[in-house]
């Protein structure tokens, strides 16, 4: 896991596959934004979350409770973690837009 200058998260999933966690291009920005990225740089957004203006996330989670923010996080991503492990468990090939729009690799479903 490694925080960029930019300001945002990242860590590399079974060494193939990048996930970022970082505010949505645009001024002041309350939008956090998961994306997920191959390495031959294909990058699909996962997920958003709403930050709100009393330290809430998506207006359930508390930004002073780590251990609810990284369940929130790990909830927000678990599909596609899911879909990449069955991927690389069966050496699958993996579409990132169908990956993210919660399809199965096609030999899985």
């Amino acid at each position: 896991m490694s925080c960029a200058a930019q300001g945002d998260m990242r860590f590399v999933l079974f060494g193939h596959f990048t996930v970022f966690v970082t505010l949505a291009d645009s001024f002041n920005s309350h939008t956090i934004e998961y994306y997920v990225e191959n390495k031959e740089g294909e990058k699909q957004r996962i997920a958003q979350a709403q930050l709100m203006a009393d330290g809430m996330v998506d207006g359930y989670v508390s930004n002073r409770d780590r251990q609810q923010v990284l369940e929130h996080y790990l909830e927000k991503i678990a599909p596609v973690y899911n879909g990449l492990y069955a991927a690389v468990e069966h050496d699958l090939p993996v579409d990132l837009k169908q990956l993210v729009a919660g399809k199965a690799p096609a030999n899985l479903a």
